[in-house]
Formats: structure tokens, C-alpha cells, sequence
């Protein structure tokens, strides 16, 4: 498996933060997008992310200089026929996704493993018209994924080859792992998800400052980012989806903050838009 690439279908937050994760190990990563332009744009961001780790001694130069050659982009999905292992990263969008995974099981080998990064379905509901669906895993990255070392693995109905296939890949991409329950939100966004939730609703009762919402957390959790900091990394829009998600599945309690819906309509997605709910003035 040292030469096998990985392959990656999308070109958002997440798959480049997989496609970078992979150059720094010196895996070879062929990513598919839908247009040569989206192509172009996660290209330049992925070696100008590797670049600013290089010049933060986070990875070697030679690491950035060389993952021009490790990288393809392409946009046939037959082209991720030589893959070990391709990751989906689309938006959390049910008929998306699942329109994303029927084409990969169409264009590629029964032996493929497929990989979703979904954090909010169940492996499953994404699975239901797949032909292969025992090679269908769950394999949730986190954010930021070219740095933070670890993952879900969601067997859901995946064969005992197919669940072999990504622990040997979690090993080759320096992950630590759990085996999750294939219920939506899995354990890590089932508990983040709640907090974010809680964190909006406490600073939209403007008695506390955005700011000591995040250093509460920071200082006296320990957290390394604050819950309002860090639904703007993730976005807004896709917080906002991820609670829809889980209210249908689990209930009320985890119906979004009515925030969410001033920001959505205000445009303020996070990191994505340049404005957020870390600096809103409520």
C-alpha cells in the first residue's frame, strides 16, 4: 500500500484538509471536483496551506516542494479507479451524497473501499442504493484534518475486508481512532453539536460577552478553541444543518439556536464570509 494512492471526491474545507494531510506523509492523492475551476482553487489553497506550515516548522521544506508531484486533479470519477481508499467530503446534503457515492460505486472497482466523511448520517441511510455497500465505511476526519490525529470509523454494513482495509489506512495516515455505533453524530459530533448549540444560545441572551463564552471554555476546559470560535471554523450554514439533523434523529434538544437564523440570513457563515458569531453584537 506505500505507493497507493488516496483518492478524495470533493473540494471543499475538508477534502483539502485530507489531501494536505496525505502530501505531508507523502501519500499521493488524486482529487476529483466537479470543474477544472474548483479544481484550480483547492489546488492553490493546498500548497499555500503546506507552504505556511513549512515556513512554521511544522513540516519539513522539502515536504511542500515535493507534494506538487504527488497531487492530481481530476474530474472523471473513473479516474480514482487505482485508489486504496477514497474519501467523499461533499456537503452534508442527504440526495448529494448519496448521488456522489452511487457514481464512485458505478466508476470503480467492487474492491474499492469507499469512504464517507459524513458527520451527521448514518452510514446506512447513505448506503441504502449502493451495490456495494459492504465497502461503504464511515470514516470521519476532524477539523482542521491535515492536523488534528484522529478519526471515526463507522463500520455501519461493512464487511470485515472493507473495515481491515481503513484501520490499515487510519495507521498509514498517522490516525488514532474509535469504532463508532452507526447512529447519526456518531460520539464526537452528538456531544460537539450540543455544545456549539448551548454556546449560541448563551451569547444570543447577551448577559455574556462572545469572548468569555470562548476563554470559559479555552482557560477552564481546557478546550483549544472556543465553542464560538469554532462554529465559525466549521461554518455556520453546516452547524446549522448538523443540529437539523440530529433534531430529526434525537429530538428538540437539539433544534439550532434561533441565532442561526439571523446569521444565515445576515450571510455571517464563520471563516467562510469573513464574519461570524464569534464578533456578532448581540
Amino acid at each position: 500500500m506505500t505507493t497507493t494512492p488516496c483518492g478524495i471526491a470533493g473540494t471543499g474545507v475538508m477534502g483539502r484538509g485530507i489531501a494536505e494531510r496525505c502530501l505531508r506523509l507523502g501519500i499521493p492523492v488524486v482529487l476529483r471536483g466537479r470543474s477544472d475551476a474548483s479544481l484550480a482553487t483547492a489546488r492553490d489553497a493546498i500548497f499555500s496551506s503546506l507552504k505556511m506550515a513549512a515556513r512554521r516548522k511544522l513540516i519539513e521544506p522539502e515536504i511542500a516542494e515535493n507534494a506538487t508531484g504527488l497531487l492530481r486533479c481530476v474530474t472523471d470519477f473513473s479516474d480514482l479507479a487505482d485508489c486504496g481508499l477514497i474519501i467523499e467530503t461533499v456537503a452534508e446534503d442527504l440526495a448529494l451524497k448519496r448521488e456522489l457515492l452511487q457514481s464512485l460505486d458505478r466508476a470503480t472497482p467492487p474492491e474499492t473501499v469507499i469512504g464517507t466523511n459524513t458527520s451527521s448520517f448514518a452510514i446506512a441511510e447513505l448506503g441504502e442504493h449502493l451495490v456495494g455497500v459492504s465497502r461503504l465505511i464511515g470514516f470521519h476526519f476532524m477539523n482542521p484534518a491535515a492536523s488534528v490525529d484522529f478519526a471515526e470509523i463507522i463500520p455501519g454494513r461493512a464487511s470485515e475486508e472493507t473495515v481491515a482495509v481503513a484501520l490499515a489506512w487510519c495507521e498509514r495516515l498517522s490516525l488514532q481512532h474509535i469504532i463508532c455505533p452507526d447512529r447519526r453524530g456518531f460520539v464526537v459530533n452528538r456531544l460537539l453539536m450540543a455544545l456549539l448549540n448551548e454556546a449560541a444560545r448563551l451569547a444570543a441572551e447577551g448577559e455574556v460577552k462572545s469572548v468569555d463564552i470562548d476563554n470559559a471554555l479555552r482557560l477552564g476546559c481546557g478546550l483549544p478553541t472556543g465553542p464560538l470560535a469554532l462554529i465559525d471554523l466549521i461554518g455556520v450554514d453546516t452547524v446549522t444543518e448538523e443540529l437539523a439533523n440530529f433534531a430529526e434523529a434525537y429530538g428538540d434538544r437539539f433544534a439550532p439556536a434561533e441565532i442561526f437564523q439571523t446569521l444565515l440570513a445576515q450571510n455571517r457563515l464563520g471563516r467562510k464570509t469573513g464574519k461570524g458569531i464569534s464578533q456578532y453584537k448581540f
